[in-house]
């Protein structure tokens, strides 16, 4: 019987080898292997950056929310960084002063830019903001200090607790037994007696905006041309609390105007400012959230009021706020501290220019 094959059929297992398939097959692996080079260098430049810089974007961002920034602040915070190179990015939520030049240099920018001015009000809100958050969260020492070194003409609020009244006044003079205080006035322009033995509370503003506060005892009031309160001196006063808005000392002739609330006949309530009934007067401060004008005639605590005046540029600003209290000075003019209900961004925008010493550079 003849023997048969096992394979009958051959098979071409390995075919001839392409040249041309082969250089295609190279080239693509010689890619793959640049590709892989060039990003491992530029990854290896970043880290490098990173940790020349000590920046890491996901701790920055951790920290700015703990300050209560959201995304879209992180992110305008972030672009920042990026843009003028900053060496300590973290230390921008420090309130130093880098944080100031870098947002003075931005500020700079979107003025001389050639967009809408609503856009530039904008942008400059934002930036604004972001200011006012870092400041307000700035760590806060445990401060104390004394009713001594309070100077003559400062502001104080006394509270009588019996009577549960404030009232606004200020320092006559500062002696090392007494700080004397001038005598407030009521709503209705009268002397407030407060008679010697009298337990009651001063506060004042120091450091730009911290409230210090501390408890004391009327020793005298006395009648002598001008109505003075002599009070034992607090060796001390406990910081209290930090204000809201910065403020900044001024000298702003203005104009004001009352303002009513007044229905429609669609049942819709309107304000209607009095142009016919203007007074005079100076704002001598002024914050982001209220100012305090001095005038000869002051209007009611719990009135709405229209206020014109201009910066020291020029511009003019109106801002619409409701009068919180009133210092009465006789024969020195009044002071009524007044709160901003209402003003548009580009107004409010340069009030905080002047607050925060932001001018556009020149």
């Amino acid at each position: 019987m003849p023997f048969l094959p096992l394979l009958r059929y051959e098979f071409e297992f390995f075919s001839e080898p392409d040249p041309t398939v082969n250089r295609i097959t190279l080239i693509i692996l010689a890619a793959i292997i640049l590709l892989v080079i060039v990003l491992a260098q530029l990854n290896s430049r970043k880290t490098a950056k990173g940790a020349k810089t000590g920046y890491s974007k996901w701790r920055f961002s951790r920290s700015a929310r703990k300050l209560g920034f959201s995304s879209f602040y992180i992110k305008i915070l972030d672009r920042l960084i990026k843009k003028y190179n900053i060496p300590n990015p973290d230390n921008l939520l420090l309130n130093n002063p880098i944080l100031d030049s870098i947002l003075k240099r931005e500020i700079t920018e979107i003025e001389n830019e050639s967009i809408p001015e609503t856009e530039k009000d904008l942008r400059k809100h934002h930036l604004f903001l972001i200011k006012q958050v870092i400041e307000a969260n700035r760590p806060r020492l445990a401060r104390t200090t004394s009713s001594k070194y309070i100077k003559q003409g400062e502001s104080v609020k006394i509270l009588i607790p019996s009577q549960n009244k404030v009232y606004s006044t200020d320092v006559l003079e500062n002696s090392s037994q007494y700080l004397i205080l001038r005598a407030p006035r009521n709503e209705k322009g009268n002397i407030v007696y407060i008679p010697p033995g009298t337990r009651i509370n001063i506060s004042f503003t120091k450091y730009e905006n911290n409230l210090f506060s501390g408890n004391t005892v009327v020793r005298d009031f006395k009648k002598d041309g001008q109505s003075k309160i002599y009070v034992a001196h607090i060796e001390k006063m406990q910081q209290v609390l930090q204000r809201r808005h910065k403020r900044a000392e001024i000298y702003a002739p203005c104009y004001y105007y009352p303002v009513s609330i007044v229905s429609t006949t669609s049942r819709k309530r309107q304000a209607v400012v009095d142009a016919n009934k203007r007074f005079s007067g100076t704002i001598i401060n002024i914050s982001a959230g209220g100012c305090g004008i001095k005038t000869l005639n002051p209007l009611k605590v719990g009135m709405l009021v229209k206020i014109n005046f201009k910066t020291d540029t020029g511009d003019n600003v109106t801002a619409y706020g409701k009068i919180r209290s009133i210092t009465f000075q006789k024969g020195q003019g009044n002071v009524m501290h007044i709160m901003f209900t209402s003003m548009t961004k580009h107004h409010l925008n340069e009030i905080r220019e002047i607050i925060y010493d932001m001018r556009p550079l020149s």
